[in-house]
């Protein structure tokens, strides 16, 4: 009898550290999974974002190139400031990263959702490889083109960029127009202009297939709570 109730006195301890762990790992998921879903917000923002930058090379392109024999064309402030934007894409992971260190990954029992949870960082930065070469492309080659040019009105360009940056990050908020600016017209500008919108249609399909992984990987965590 004694030595039954031992037995059961460890069989009672070990049932309830794994409850302890299966609760801790469940806590650790959600948290996880709240910060996919911040993830997933700003991710879809930056989406929109690009998508007009790409909009807004493609207005720009065909004007400048409506006009090669002119030194500057006439666009809106609104097209000044997408074509001269960039973006980065910090996404939080830091409850991912925690789960990791503290070896409750490991209790987690699906297999797949593992090998999900331990691969989205470099899924992530797969994702935005392509954004630290748009900002090398515009800091180092199209800012020195157009910040010495003292036709652009970089002050208006900049009340469109506070503006738009300044309000409450929102899906589809539109620009706020203030007028007119004359941009340079240049073969090596628009030759960089094309270039950039490139790396943008390449960076918004490796985000919209990230979104998806988001949206597979929030399904399975709701299922192993």
């Amino acid at each position: 009898m004694i030595v039954a109730s031992i037995l059961l006195a460890f069989g009672i301890d070990a049932w309830w550290e794994e409850l302890q762990l299966e609760r801790e790992v469940v806590q650790e998921l959600q948290s996880v999974g709240r910060e996919l879903r911040q993830n997933q917000d700003l991710l879809a923002f930056q989406i929109d974002i690009i998508q007009r930058m790409v909009r807004a090379d493609d207005e720009v392109l065909a004007l400048l190139n409506a006009k090669l024999a002119s030194d500057h064309v006439t666009i809106p402030d609104t097209l000044g400031f997408l074509v001269t934007t960039t973006l980065t894409f910090d996404a939080s992971l830091g409850a991912l990263d925690a789960l990791i260190a503290s070896g409750r990954l490991a209790a987690v029992t699906d297999p797949e959702l593992r090998l999900k949870l331990s691969g989205l960082r470099a899924l992530v930065e797969d994702a935005t490889e392509l954004q630290s070469l748009t900002r090398s492309l515009y800091f180092e080659q199209m800012l020195p083109l157009i910040s010495d040019e003292t036709s652009l009105d970089h002050a208006a360009i900049l009340s469109v960029q506070d503006a738009f940056w300044g309000a409450e990050r929102m899906l589809g908020r539109q620009l706020e127009f203030a007028g007119p600016i004359a941009f340079p017209n240049t073969q090596r500008l628009r030759s960089l202009i094309r270039e950039r919108r490139g790396l943008d249609n390449i960076t918004v399909a490796e985000m919209i297939r990230l979104q998806r992984e988001l949206d597979a990987l929030l399904s399975m965590i709701e299922a192993e709570e």
